[in-house]
């Protein structure tokens, strides 16, 4: 299943687990992977909280005050995750796949614990506000910004000697806005269609 995951990814699903031993927690429960979401400054996850008005390091200290201390006290290694954090990160994947991401990502981490409809972590949340259709615009919108290294088309682009003119210009420039929109790699037919639209 990791290998669907990205490095950044990983790390966070890592660091649950040193934030779950440092709870004496003898479980990695989806509050220590919301948590470990909020302490990637530069991820996707953590921008899509601050385009959603949500102070990551605000919520960071707010988990680590309302989660309680466990009883273990010898952190495992083979420390596993509770049902729920299981269908947290099966549910990251399906989410990946529904935005036709070919890894899963932070922001796919965060979207599947938004989306869970009950546990502490949900409760946040909910407490704060976040909409997970808001959330997933402004995930699309942060990915979108990085843009997918497609090059739009100028009125200056010969092809086949014939330049194109300026509306044709607008249509093609709609249908890479409609590609890089629904997060597709290629610039089809339908696309275009929507330009001409």
């Amino acid at each position: 299943m990791w290998e669907r995951f990205t490095e950044q990814a990983r790390k966070v699903v890592a660091d649950a687990h040193d934030i779950a031993a440092k709870f004496g927690s003898d479980y990695v429960r989806t509050e220590h992977l919301l948590l470990a979401l909020c302490r990637e400054p530069d991820s996707i996850a953590v921008g899509a909280l601050r385009k959603v008005e949500v102070d990551a390091e605000a919520l960071a200290r707010d988990i680590e005050q309302q989660t309680p201390q466990g009883s273990a006290a010898i952190p495992s290694i083979e420390t596993q995750f509770t049902p729920r954090a299981k269908m947290v990160l099966e549910g990251a994947i399906e989410e990946a796949v529904r935005l036709r991401h070919s890894s899963t990502g932070t922001e796919h981490i965060l979207l599947a614990i938004v989306t869970s409809a009950e546990g502490i972590t949900a409760e946040y949340t909910k407490k704060l506000g976040i909409q997970p259709e808001r959330l997933r615009a402004a995930i699309i919108g942060l990915l979108l910004d990085r843009g997918d290294g497609a090059e739009p088309p100028t009125s200056a682009t010969p092809a086949y000697g014939i330049r194109y003119s300026s509306s044709a210009v607008e249509v093609l420039n709609t249908g890479l806005r409609e590609a890089r929109r629904l997060l597709h790699k290629k610039v089809e037919p339908g696309h275009i269609l929507l330009g001409i639209i």
